[in-house]
């Protein structure tokens, strides 16, 4: 039984994987804008405070 692929299987998972690889970096770009959106969760007496140490 031979393990290797056809041409065709080869075209496909290449095109298979171009795809998956755009989806991927687009994912990784709106999970940075997610953690540059974050809202800091300080509360405001505690900050003031330390800054004015």
């Amino acid at each position: 039984m031979s393990n290797k692929l056809t041409e065709a299987q080869k075209t496909y998972n290449q095109a298979v994987a171009t795809q998956r690889i755009d989806i991927e970096h687009s994912i990784g770009q709106m999970n940075i804008y997610r953690f540059i959106h974050q809202v800091v969760r300080l509360k405001m007496r505690n900050y003031s405070m330390k800054l004015s140490k």
